[in-house]
């Protein structure tokens, strides 16, 4: 009977084994291919080595040393280790997880990332597009400093998508940054922003509608773009100040927006003066738009909070029939 048993045993552990190896070797096929799609695209990668490891339970890829940078080089990233770990026997179910230190050049500008903790997690359902049915990023203490004098902290943060049940080109999103502290160190030539201190709190859910299925491998084989996005929730609050906005926007084949938001400002006073003070409006339009959120506070119960309906028509965004700005194109998600 032991004899038995031992044989049990032994045969199921080379079955396993072979399942791992054979599972090991495809779940790294995956992390190479997807590599090398990247490659194909124009973005610019090298890295020292791709690991296989977690026997018998996992199969966690790592890839050292690792560097990206866009077909464009208007983003570069750099980390000295990404892992990528899977349970053998829920090979759909992918985590990343980052080092404690990267390093990012965005448009020439480096900036520096800790943080005390930082993962993704991502739930893919077909294995040929592989959609995504759910996304994951959460960090927390983290902390960046830029070569142009910025820095910030931020103590949690949390990005998450799911697949909508009605429509699989649909993704509801949801952001969560709270709260977080960006500085201005030193000012550089050109640069319109003084020094500041801004406590930041971010809060946002949408649902977008995309040209296709949302999945890893959407941009392998062509165009994609966001197409509609239904704003329920986006509440930004800035020291005192807080803003909420909801509504919806259509883009169209050029990403220029068209709808209506529904914006309501709470110490709108408060939020004018520090934004003409941190150089992000001029004193002249900051007295434009004083002038017109006083107008708007006359008809509201609270004369330290205000609603107004923002139009964009073709990109134009207006009010009461005022046209303020043209609202910047959405680009693509891949083209």
């Amino acid at each position: 009977m032991i004899r038995i048993l031992i044989i049990v045993v032994v045969a199921l552990s080379l079955v396993w084994s072979g399942y791992w190896f054979l599972g090991g070797r495809a779940h790294r096929g995956m992390v190479v291919e997807q590599l090398e799609r990247a490659e194909a695209d124009g973005w610019r990668i090298s890295h020292s080595g791709v690991k296989l490891n977690g026997f018998p339970n996992r199969f966690d890829t790592t890839i050292s040393e690792l560097r990206m940078e866009s077909p464009e080089g208007e983003f570069v990233w750099e980390t000295p280790s990404l892992q990528l770990l899977t349970l053998s026997y829920r090979p759909n179910h992918l985590i990343a997880v980052l080092p404690d230190k990267q390093r990012f050049w965005i448009l020439g500008n480096s900036v520096d990332l800790t943080s005390q903790g930082m993962n993704a997690s991502v739930v893919v359902s077909d294995p040929d597009n592989l959609s995504i049915e759910r996304f994951i990023f959460e960090t927390s203490q983290a902390e960046f400093e830029s070569s142009t004098g910025w820095k910030g902290s931020v103590d949690s943060a949390l990005f998450a998508v799911r697949r909508s049940e009605g429509d699989p080109n649909e993704v509801d999103i949801a952001v969560r940054f709270e709260p977080s502290l960006l500085n201005a160190e030193a000012e550089e030539p050109g640069n319109a922003y003084n020094k500041s201190d801004w406590l930041i709190a971010l809060a946002a859910e949408a649902s977008l509608l995309a040209s296709r299925e949302i999945g890893l491998n959407m941009c392998a084989d062509g165009y994609a773009e966001i197409q509609s996005a239904d704003i329920s929730e986006f509440r930004l609050s800035w020291k005192e100040s807080e803003i909420d906005v909801a509504g919806s926007l259509a883009f169209d084949s050029q990403g220029a927006p068209d709808g209506q938001l529904d914006i309501t400002i709470a110490k709108w006073r408060e939020l004018v003066a520090e934004a003409e003070s941190a150089g992000l409006i001029s004193a002249d339009n900051a007295e434009n738009i004083s002038t017109i959120l006083s107008l708007l506070a006359m008809a509201s119960a609270d004369p330290e909070s205000v609603t107004a309906p923002i139009s964009i028509n073709d990109g134009r965004v207006g009010f009461a029939g005022i046209h303020l700005y043209n609202a910047p194109m959405l680009p693509p998600i891949c083209a």
